[in-house]
This record gives C-alpha cells, structure tokens and sequence, in this order.
C-alpha cells in the first residue's frame, strides 16, 4: 500500500450503450444510496472515497477520466451490456493510485448469469449484499490483482433485513421525478412466471428494521418546491399475505408515515389486499364490538396517495396468474380507493395469455379508460427476464426470439407468441399508450370526475393532470424516436454463457445455481 491515502470506489446504475443520459429519471436509485451507506469507510487502514452516478440521470460515465480503485455496477438486464462495455474499458487501466481498477457487478442480471458476467468484471456478489458481504468482497479485492476471478453470495437469506440507513448525499433531487425512495421489506409469495422476484428474494416477507425505516422517511423532504414530493415505497409486494404479520406489518408502516406527515405511494397486489380485508371483516364479525380495520381508510389518513395494482389481466379466467381477482372485484377496489383520494396505477402485462389476439387490447383499454377510469397505466409486453420461470421455459424450448439483452425492457417481444408475431404485439403494445394517454382519454379519466366533484377527486387528480400530460408528451417523444430510427435489429445468435447456466439450473431456478460447480470459476458462500 505504498503512499496511498485513501482509496476510491465507484458505483455506476449503467444505461443502455446508445444511452438518453441526462434526462429526468423516474426514480432514484435506493441500491445506489444502500450501497454507500454500507461501504466501509476505511480499506487496509486507507481513507475510502465513496462516487455513484447514475448514467440514466447523471449522463454517460468516462471511466478514463474517474479511474478509481474499485468500479462497482449494479444493473438490471437492459443495462448489462452497458456494465460490460465499461468493465472492459476499465481493463488494463490504472487507477489514480496506480494500482488496477478492480470491477465488481450486482444486481438482477448478474445474479442470474453470473458466468456471462465474470467474463467482463472480477467479481460477481450474487443476491443480496448486506454490509457484512460487501466488506468482506472489498477487504478480499485490496489484495488481488486484475487476473482475479470469483462469485459471491450469502450461504442463507437474512431473516431481517437490516441495514443502515440509505446515504443520498449524492442525489441531486431535480433530477428525478420521485426522488424519495425507501424499502419497508422484501420478498414475494407469488412466483410469477414472468418475475425473478421469488427465486432471488424468497417467498417470506422480511421486514426492514422500523427504526431505520422511520430514520430515513424522516430525513426526506416533504416538498419539491411548492409540490408536495411523496416517498416510493418500492417493496417486492407491499401487503405480501393474509397472515396477521403481514397486515401488522403495513399497518406498522402507515403508523410509522403518519407520525412523519409524509405522503407516500407503494406497489401492491390486488388479490393480497382484497383477501386480507375479507379476513379482517371475518374477525371483526367474530368481535364486532371492535373497531372495523378498513386498509383503504387507514392507508389513506396515513398519507397514501397512490397504489400501484398489477392487475395483469382482464381475460376472466385470469390466464392462470396467481396475483389475479376477477374484473368486477378489481373494479370495486379501484373504485374504494378512488373515493378515498388513492390515485391508481393499472399495469397489464401483454403476450400472457395463449388466446391473445391483434384486438385484445380494446378490452384492456376498454377496462383501464371507460371501467375503472384508471389515473396511470403501464402497459408491458411479457419478457423471460433472466431469472424468471418463463425464461427457463423459453430457452428449453427454443423460443427466445431475440437475445439482445437491451430489448428486455418490456417495450419489445423478444419470445415467440402463441397467435401475434413480433411486431404485432409490439404493434399493441403502442396502440395501448396511445390510446390510453391521448388527451380524450385523459380528459375523460381525470378532468371529468374532478370537474363533478366526485368523492376524493381533488386528491388525487389534481396531481394526475400535470402528470398526464407529461407522460403523453414523453410517449410523442418515445414515437417520434421510434419512427426516425427504427427499431435495433434483434441477436438471434444465443448468448453461450445464458445456455451454460441454464444447462446447470436442470429445470430449477438460475440463482441457486453456483457456477462453481462447473469449475471454470471461484464461487464462495460467505
């Protein structure tokens, strides 16, 4: 360690590689802000700087000019060819200290594939990475050299999550459309099939310590200017189950809001929370000299402003998903929560169903604009994400269409379809945001109710008509780009790596798979 004083680590959220850096991202990243709070702030008894950028918000990152010790990504599929066309520029070169920049990848992608992954960098930290993991990788990185090659992972799932609370001195907050972001738990029940949720997070709520969690509700600003700025509580699956410590759990985090006088905005199933109130009302009518214990009621004085549904589906029998009620339960609930000034966002998931056709999206349409007159919707088209069931599935059967890592953003139809074709269903998928976000549309769903005053009106569409308008424009914006340049031809020569890991799953998931066993590569379960 001669004459270094500090050491300095990297962590980059990559883009694409023809990347629209600079623009207003959605959200900010909490695994950005977790992994610097849990970074150790000394290496070998130097000083550690600690750089994030986020190349969707920040630009395009130049790994020539930072040079640090230690370049960390964390990445979802669509930015790991992105992580890899950094990691290689990093190869060979020196770090500000001399020394050679040393890389690392997390995140979903690299969890799934880690054999494609540590083709590019030296270590692959699988899974979930407390702070406990993480120093250990950085204390076993400060004595190797560029030739080093390992996998890490944790040998059992935390119990608890904990951690300390997230560090974002590095957001700059105009740079992002919900710049408040906490976790109150992970996991979720359901293993979708087209989700890798399950396989690397676990089928069983674990809750992030209370105490930390209200430590950094309370350290986020209430305000963007004169707009009130509510916090993204991006939890796998808000209310995970029936069973009284899920239900204790949420009510626990609405408390925890409400103290705080923050507003706030989650992802939750509709299946989960229609269930959970029917048990409740059970035990009400078991005790009904007790206080009834209404969800919608309680979310709402807590702050709630907004529910995301993954509603998936409007095919009646619910095309086999788990997370599915029927329409009209569905419908009741959308419209509760519209009483009580919650704000709902529907998202529908394309491709599912074997029996969809070219004219499927009328009805989808039809439920999201005229039924239940949705706020917001996302509309997405089925991808085998790596990780996920369906991406097994695909791969044995030889239906993966395109396999440019890039594509799997849900926007393009990358596996072969029962009835639609590639550009027939990419086809839909466009017509859904058109349709949905053209102003008649937005007219009929957001002025109209406020302009009769309905019931929680004001609440929640005062906000939806800005909002509205920016994501029409945004889909204009995304049109316009599409038509100038057309869509980037599809791989259709399969990445070796991506059929070695699934060879080794043997029909199981990709993330207990330790590349070990094929002895090309150092795997460890710390």
């Amino acid at each position: 360690m001669t004459g270094e004083t500090e050491f300095k680590i990297t962590y980059v959220l990559p883009d694409r590689r023809r990347g629209q850096g600079g623009m207003r991202s959605p959200i900010a990243s909490l695994g950005l802000a977790q992994l610097s709070a849990q970074t150790p702030r000394k290496l070998a008894g130097c000083n550690v700087v600690v750089k994030v950028h986020d190349e969707l918000a920040a630009g395009t990152y130049d790994v020539t000019r930072d040079r640090p010790d230690f370049l960390a990504f964390s990445s979802l599929t669509t930015g790991a060819l992105r992580a890899y066309q950094i990691a290689d520029e990093a190869t060979g070169l020196k770090s500000n200290n001399g020394r050679p920049i040393l890389t690392l990848m997390g995140g979903v992608h690299a969890t799934s594939l880690p054999l494609e992954a540590l083709k590019h960098v030296n270590l692959v930290v699988r899974g979930e990475c407390p702070t406990d993991l993480l120093q250990h990788a950085y204390c076993d990185l400060v004595q190797r050299d560029a030739s080093y090659k390992k996998v890490l992972r944790l040998d059992v799932p935390l119990n608890q999550i904990s951690r300390p609370a997230a560090d974002w001195s590095w957001l700059d907050r105009s740079k992002y459309i919900l710049p408040n972001v906490t976790q109150s738990s992970a996991g979720c029940p359901f293993h979708c099939s087209f989700c890798s949720v399950t396989e690397v997070f676990g089928a069983r709520m674990r809750s992030v310590c209370y105490d930390v969690l209200e430590q950094e509700i309370a350290a986020m600003p209430r305000f963007s200017g004169i707009l009130r700025s509510p916090v993204a509580v991006i939890d796998d699956n808000f209310l995970q189950g029936v069973q009284p410590a899920h239900i204790q759990h949420v009510l626990e985090v609405c408390r925890i809001f409400k103290r705080q006088r923050h507003t706030w905005v989650t992802e939750i199933t509709v299946r989960t929370l229609i269930e959970a109130q029917e048990r409740l009302d059970r035990d009400h009518a078991v005790q009904p000299s007790a206080k009834r214990t209404d969800l919608i009621e309680i979310f709402a004085e807590s702050g709630c402003r907004g529910l995301f549904f993954g509603i998936e589906t409007v095919e009646s029998e619910g095309t086999g998903l788990l997370k599915s009620r029927n329409v009209d339960e569905t419908l009741a609930l959308i419209r509760k929560c519209h009483v009580n000034g919650i704000a709902v966002l529907g998202a529908f998931v394309l491709g599912v169903g074997p029996k969809e056709d070219e004219t499927y999206y009328k009805r989808v349409l039809d439920f999201a604009i005229d039924k239940a007159q949705l706020e917001y919707a996302q509309f997405s088209i089925n991808t085998p994400m790596p990780g996920a069931h369906n991406f097994l599935e695909a791969v044995k059967n030889n239906d993966i269409l395109d396999w440019n890592w890039e594509h799997y953003d849900a926007e393009h139809c990358v596996m072969r379809h029962a009835r639609l074709t590639m550009l027939q269903l990419e086809d839909v998928h466009r017509k859904c945001y058109n349709e949905f976000y053209q102003w008649r549309s937005i007219a009929g769903r957001t002025i109209a109710p406020l302009l009769a005053m309905s019931p929680g009106a004001v609440r929640r569409l005062v906000p939806a008509i800005p909002v509205n308008a920016a994501l029409s424009h945004a889909n204009h914006g995304w049109n316009n780009r599409t038509d100038r340049f057309g869509r980037t031809s599809p791989v259709e020569e399969p990445v070796h790596e991506a059929l070695r890991q699934v060879s080794l799953a043997d029909g199981k998931d990709l993330f207990n798979v330790m590349p070990g066993k094929d002895r090309d590569t150092d795997s460890q379960r710390v």
